[in-house]
């Protein structure tokens, strides 16, 4: 499962470097078995394949402002909390 997640980040990145917007959903919660049925049967993912992620990807009608973070030196702590 991992490597899937791992697989949507870059496609998202790739998404992104190419004017598409895209959001991660999750396709996968172990205690949900019917979840990942239905999106099976939805798309006609066959038998032996479990879906992990969905990535809905479009042309933004919008950019948003950039965040403003915080500096690393108040959210990175070495050897102490």
């Amino acid at each position: 499962m991992e490597n899937g997640i791992l697989a949507a980040s870059i496609i998202m990145l790739a998404a992104h470097s190419r004017g598409l917007g895209s959001v991660y959903m999750s396709a996968y919660v172990a205690e949900e078995p019917k979840l990942s049925a239905a999106i099976r049967k939805e798309l006609g993912i066959p038998e032996g394949f479990a879906p992990v992620s969905i990535l809905p990807m479009g042309y933004p009608d919008e950019t948003p402002q950039p965040k403003e973070v915080r500096p690393l030196k108040e959210i990175i702590h070495v050897g102490k909390f």
